[in-house]
């Protein structure tokens, strides 16, 4: 091995170990400490490795792309955050920090560089494709398809970057303002108002991801997906859409303890009219989640969901037979068994199995995508959940393999 690409933050008591077997290997680029004594006793052999003090210069350095941690424990968290929103690969040496919110804070980095680096090729991709719609409306500003489809692109850029943490505002306003101008020329164009539902809708689920109340941009999405089912009943986007709107205003009352009953039952009847119309894919995959939650939600009522939960497997069964190397239906059909198990839990009864399902499912879905974040999020929901009733059996052992 011979690509000094890598910087040992800790150069004293344990750190001197790995820095003698990362310079044998010949992949020491830096050795960083904050006491100049210790960094003092590296003698002639080091001469050609790089020593600072100045542990923040590493994280601009390009020729640095790993990075081990060896400092003080406490230094853990703070040290190996850094490096990785600095895009670098990290080893630290146990224990990974002192705090176990921390910890899952790392967990979350890892996943969105993970993701970062894997959307890099596709924006550009989409970036290039908008400039063609765009240059399409500088010439005929009255071609209503250049506007959808440039409001698509951006809409989808935007849940992009929310399924990775980042704000999407700026995207969805754009694809938002792109069918504000279609309607503008056309009001009766079906697709301007299914569109603007769409991307509202999406605006609405970020801010219930972020702690924000949805609920006047739910409406308005869904008066929006109302307006396309009036203009073509037969249009299965606009039952579509307003199916999702009623789903995601459940799932917030779910949260939020209130009774999500009569926006799932809703969103129930709303998507099973769009499945009659149309190519049923993505509508089953919407459709078993809001079963699945329907499901969740009669448990807690003290009512049997056992018939809402197999009928939102079957959903998911129908769409992976159609599609078996869908990521998000294997995610999300991972809910039906993870939900399962915490109405079993909450009855004192064995969740083991349909756990175990539910990660089986998460499992396909990440070696299929292993950029898919939704999946690593769910698994730790579940992990959580699983040590949590492994700790009320009695089973510490078990309980921290979970944790």
């Amino acid at each position: 091995m011979n690509n000094r690409n890598l910087a040992l933050i800790g150069a004293g008591y344990w750190g001197k170990n790995l820095a003698r077997n990362f310079h044998t290997f010949g992949a020491l680029h830096t050795l960083a400490d904050l006491s100049q004594p210790i960094l003092d006793t590296y003698g002639a052999e080091y001469d050609g490795v790089r020593k600072t003090r100045d542990i923040d210069s590493l994280w601009a350095d390009a020729a640095i792309t790993c990075v081990a941690i060896a400092a003080p424990a406490v230094l853990h968290y703070r040290l190996a955050k850094a490096a990785l929103l600095a895009g670098k690969d990290v080893f630290v040496e146990k224990p990974l920090c002192l705090d176990l919110e921390e910890a899952r804070e790392l967990l979350t980095c890892v996943v969105r560089a993970e993701l970062f680096s894997a959307a890099e090729d596709q924006e550009r991709a989409s970036r290039l494709e908008e400039d063609l719609y765009t240059q399409g409306i500088a010439r005929d500003q009255g071609y209503l398809p250049n506007y959808f489809e440039r409001g698509h692109l951006r809409g989808d850029r935007g849940s992009r970057r929310r399924y990775r943490g980042v704000d999407p505002s700026a995207d969805y306003r754009d694809a938002e303002a792109d069918f504000e101008a279609a309607l503008r020329i056309d009001p009766g164009a079906r697709r301007g108002w299914a569109g603007r539902a769409r991307v509202r809708l999406y605006q609405g689920v970020w801010l219930i991801e972020t702690g924000k109340d949805p609920r006047e941009k739910l409406a308005a999405a869904e008066e929006d997906a109302s307006r396309s089912i009036e203009l073509a009943p037969t249009y299965e986007r606009g039952w579509r859409w307003r199916g999702g709107v009623r789903l995601y205003r459940g799932l917030w009352a779910l949260e939020r303890g209130q009774d999500p009953l009569p926006d799932l039952e809703a969103s129930e009847a709303d998507l099973s009219r769009a499945l009659s119309l149309s190519d049923p894919s993505m509508v089953l995959d919407w459709r078993g989640r809001e079963r699945a939650y329907r499901a969740a939600a009669l448990g807690r009522r003290g009512k049997d969901p056992s018939a809402v939960f197999d009928s939102a497997e079957e959903d998911f069964v129908r769409r992976l037979q159609a599609e078996p190397g869908n990521t998000w239906a294997w995610t999300w059909r991972s809910t039906v068994f993870s939900e399962r198990a915490l109405w079993k839990l909450s009855r004192g009864e064995d969740p083991s199995a349909d756990f175990a399902t539910a990660l089986q499912h998460l499992d396909r879905a990440t070696e299929l995508n292993p950029h898919r974040g939704e999946a690593w999020k769910h698994r730790g929901f579940i992990h959580w959940h699983r040590a949590q009733a492994l700790e009320a059996k009695g089973d510490p052992k078990g309980s921290r393999a979970a944790y």
